[in-house]
């Protein structure tokens, strides 16, 4: 990478070195490709002097429980949301002091209120969710992935919105720009409906921008596919977009919109949140 040769052929002749001891390379081909490192190392002249890499240390981060208080419209019905969340952090969270293009939650509970209908609603419990966006190096490709189980409503191929356990995984690869990070993997889900017992299983595509900053983070990330078993084998789209303004280390205000489509059955709504987090 331009202005960063000396850490690449630092790092190069360290990891031949360790290729070569964990027998991955033969001994001919280990001393080939070191001397070559040390060489095109030492054109390069001294070390500079050491810069840490990470500018935000982890004391400087967000804590870990969240309160959020929100309000919105699903399908035009306005509602109230109320959400805890007793760790940890996620990819609109103020990014500081955090490991960047990266997510773990445990346990994000929302729960909606419908004041015309007097009607209160699980919108999801978030059992578990965890995302590794890494960017794709030169040098270094790692793959980027995201796991998410919950309980959560959500439309059927009928149009009608009932309680499931939702499980997706999907598997893919992140490329970085200035102006952010764009994803792009495949993924696969399951749901099972707990009050008739039946699963659903279907597969696709995930896409995905993701910004993060100091003052402002937004995620866009949409998930084509189709259904192979259950909901007749009709096809889904969903898009979730966010933006999560810091207004403080512990204090943000999240914008937020999620679309749903089962075949010719849709969804919508959209939310304003204020999050607490301590």
């Amino acid at each position: 990478p331009k202005g960063r040769e000396k850490e690449f052929y630092d790092f190069a002749y360290l990891y031949v070195r360790f290729l070569f001891y964990g027998e991955a390379l033969g001994r001919d081909k280990y001393r080939k490709l070191y001397l070559q490192a040390l060489k095109e190392r030492s054109k390069l002249g001294k070390p500079d002097p050491y810069r840490p890499t990470r500018d935000d240390p982890p004391h400087l981060s967000h804590d870990s429980q969240r309160l959020g208080l929100g309000s919105g419209y699903e399908d035009g019905k306005l509602y109230l949301d109320v959400g805890y969340r007793p760790a940890y952090h996620d990819l609109l969270d103020p990014p500081r002091g955090y490991k960047k293009n990266s997510q773990i939650e445990f346990s994000s509970l929302w729960v909606r209120y419908f004041p015309a209908e007097g009607r209160v609603r699980l919108k999801k419990w978030q059992l578990l969710s965890i995302a590794s966006l890494d960017r794709i190096e030169s040098f270094y490709k790692p793959p980027s992935w995201r796991v998410n189980l919950s309980l959560e409503r959500r439309i059927t191929d009928s149009g009608v919105k009932r309680n499931f356990i939702f499980l997706k995984s999907s598997g893919g690869y992140t490329a970085g720009t200035p102006l952010g990070d764009t994803f792009l993997m495949v993924s696969v889900r399951g749901l099972s409906d707990l009050r008739e017992n039946a699963a659903v299983v279907g597969g696709g595509l995930e896409g995905g921008y993701l910004f993060q900053s100091r003052w402002v983070s937004i995620l866009i990330s949409p998930s084509v596919g189709k259904y192979i078993y259950g909901f007749g084998g009709k096809t889904y789209l969903d898009i979730n977009a966010g933006m999560g303004i810091h207004l403080h280390t512990n204090l943000s205000l999240r914008a937020e919109g999620e679309y749903r489509a089962v075949g010719g059955e849709r969804s919508s709504e959209a939310k304003l949140s204020l999050l607490l987090y301590f």
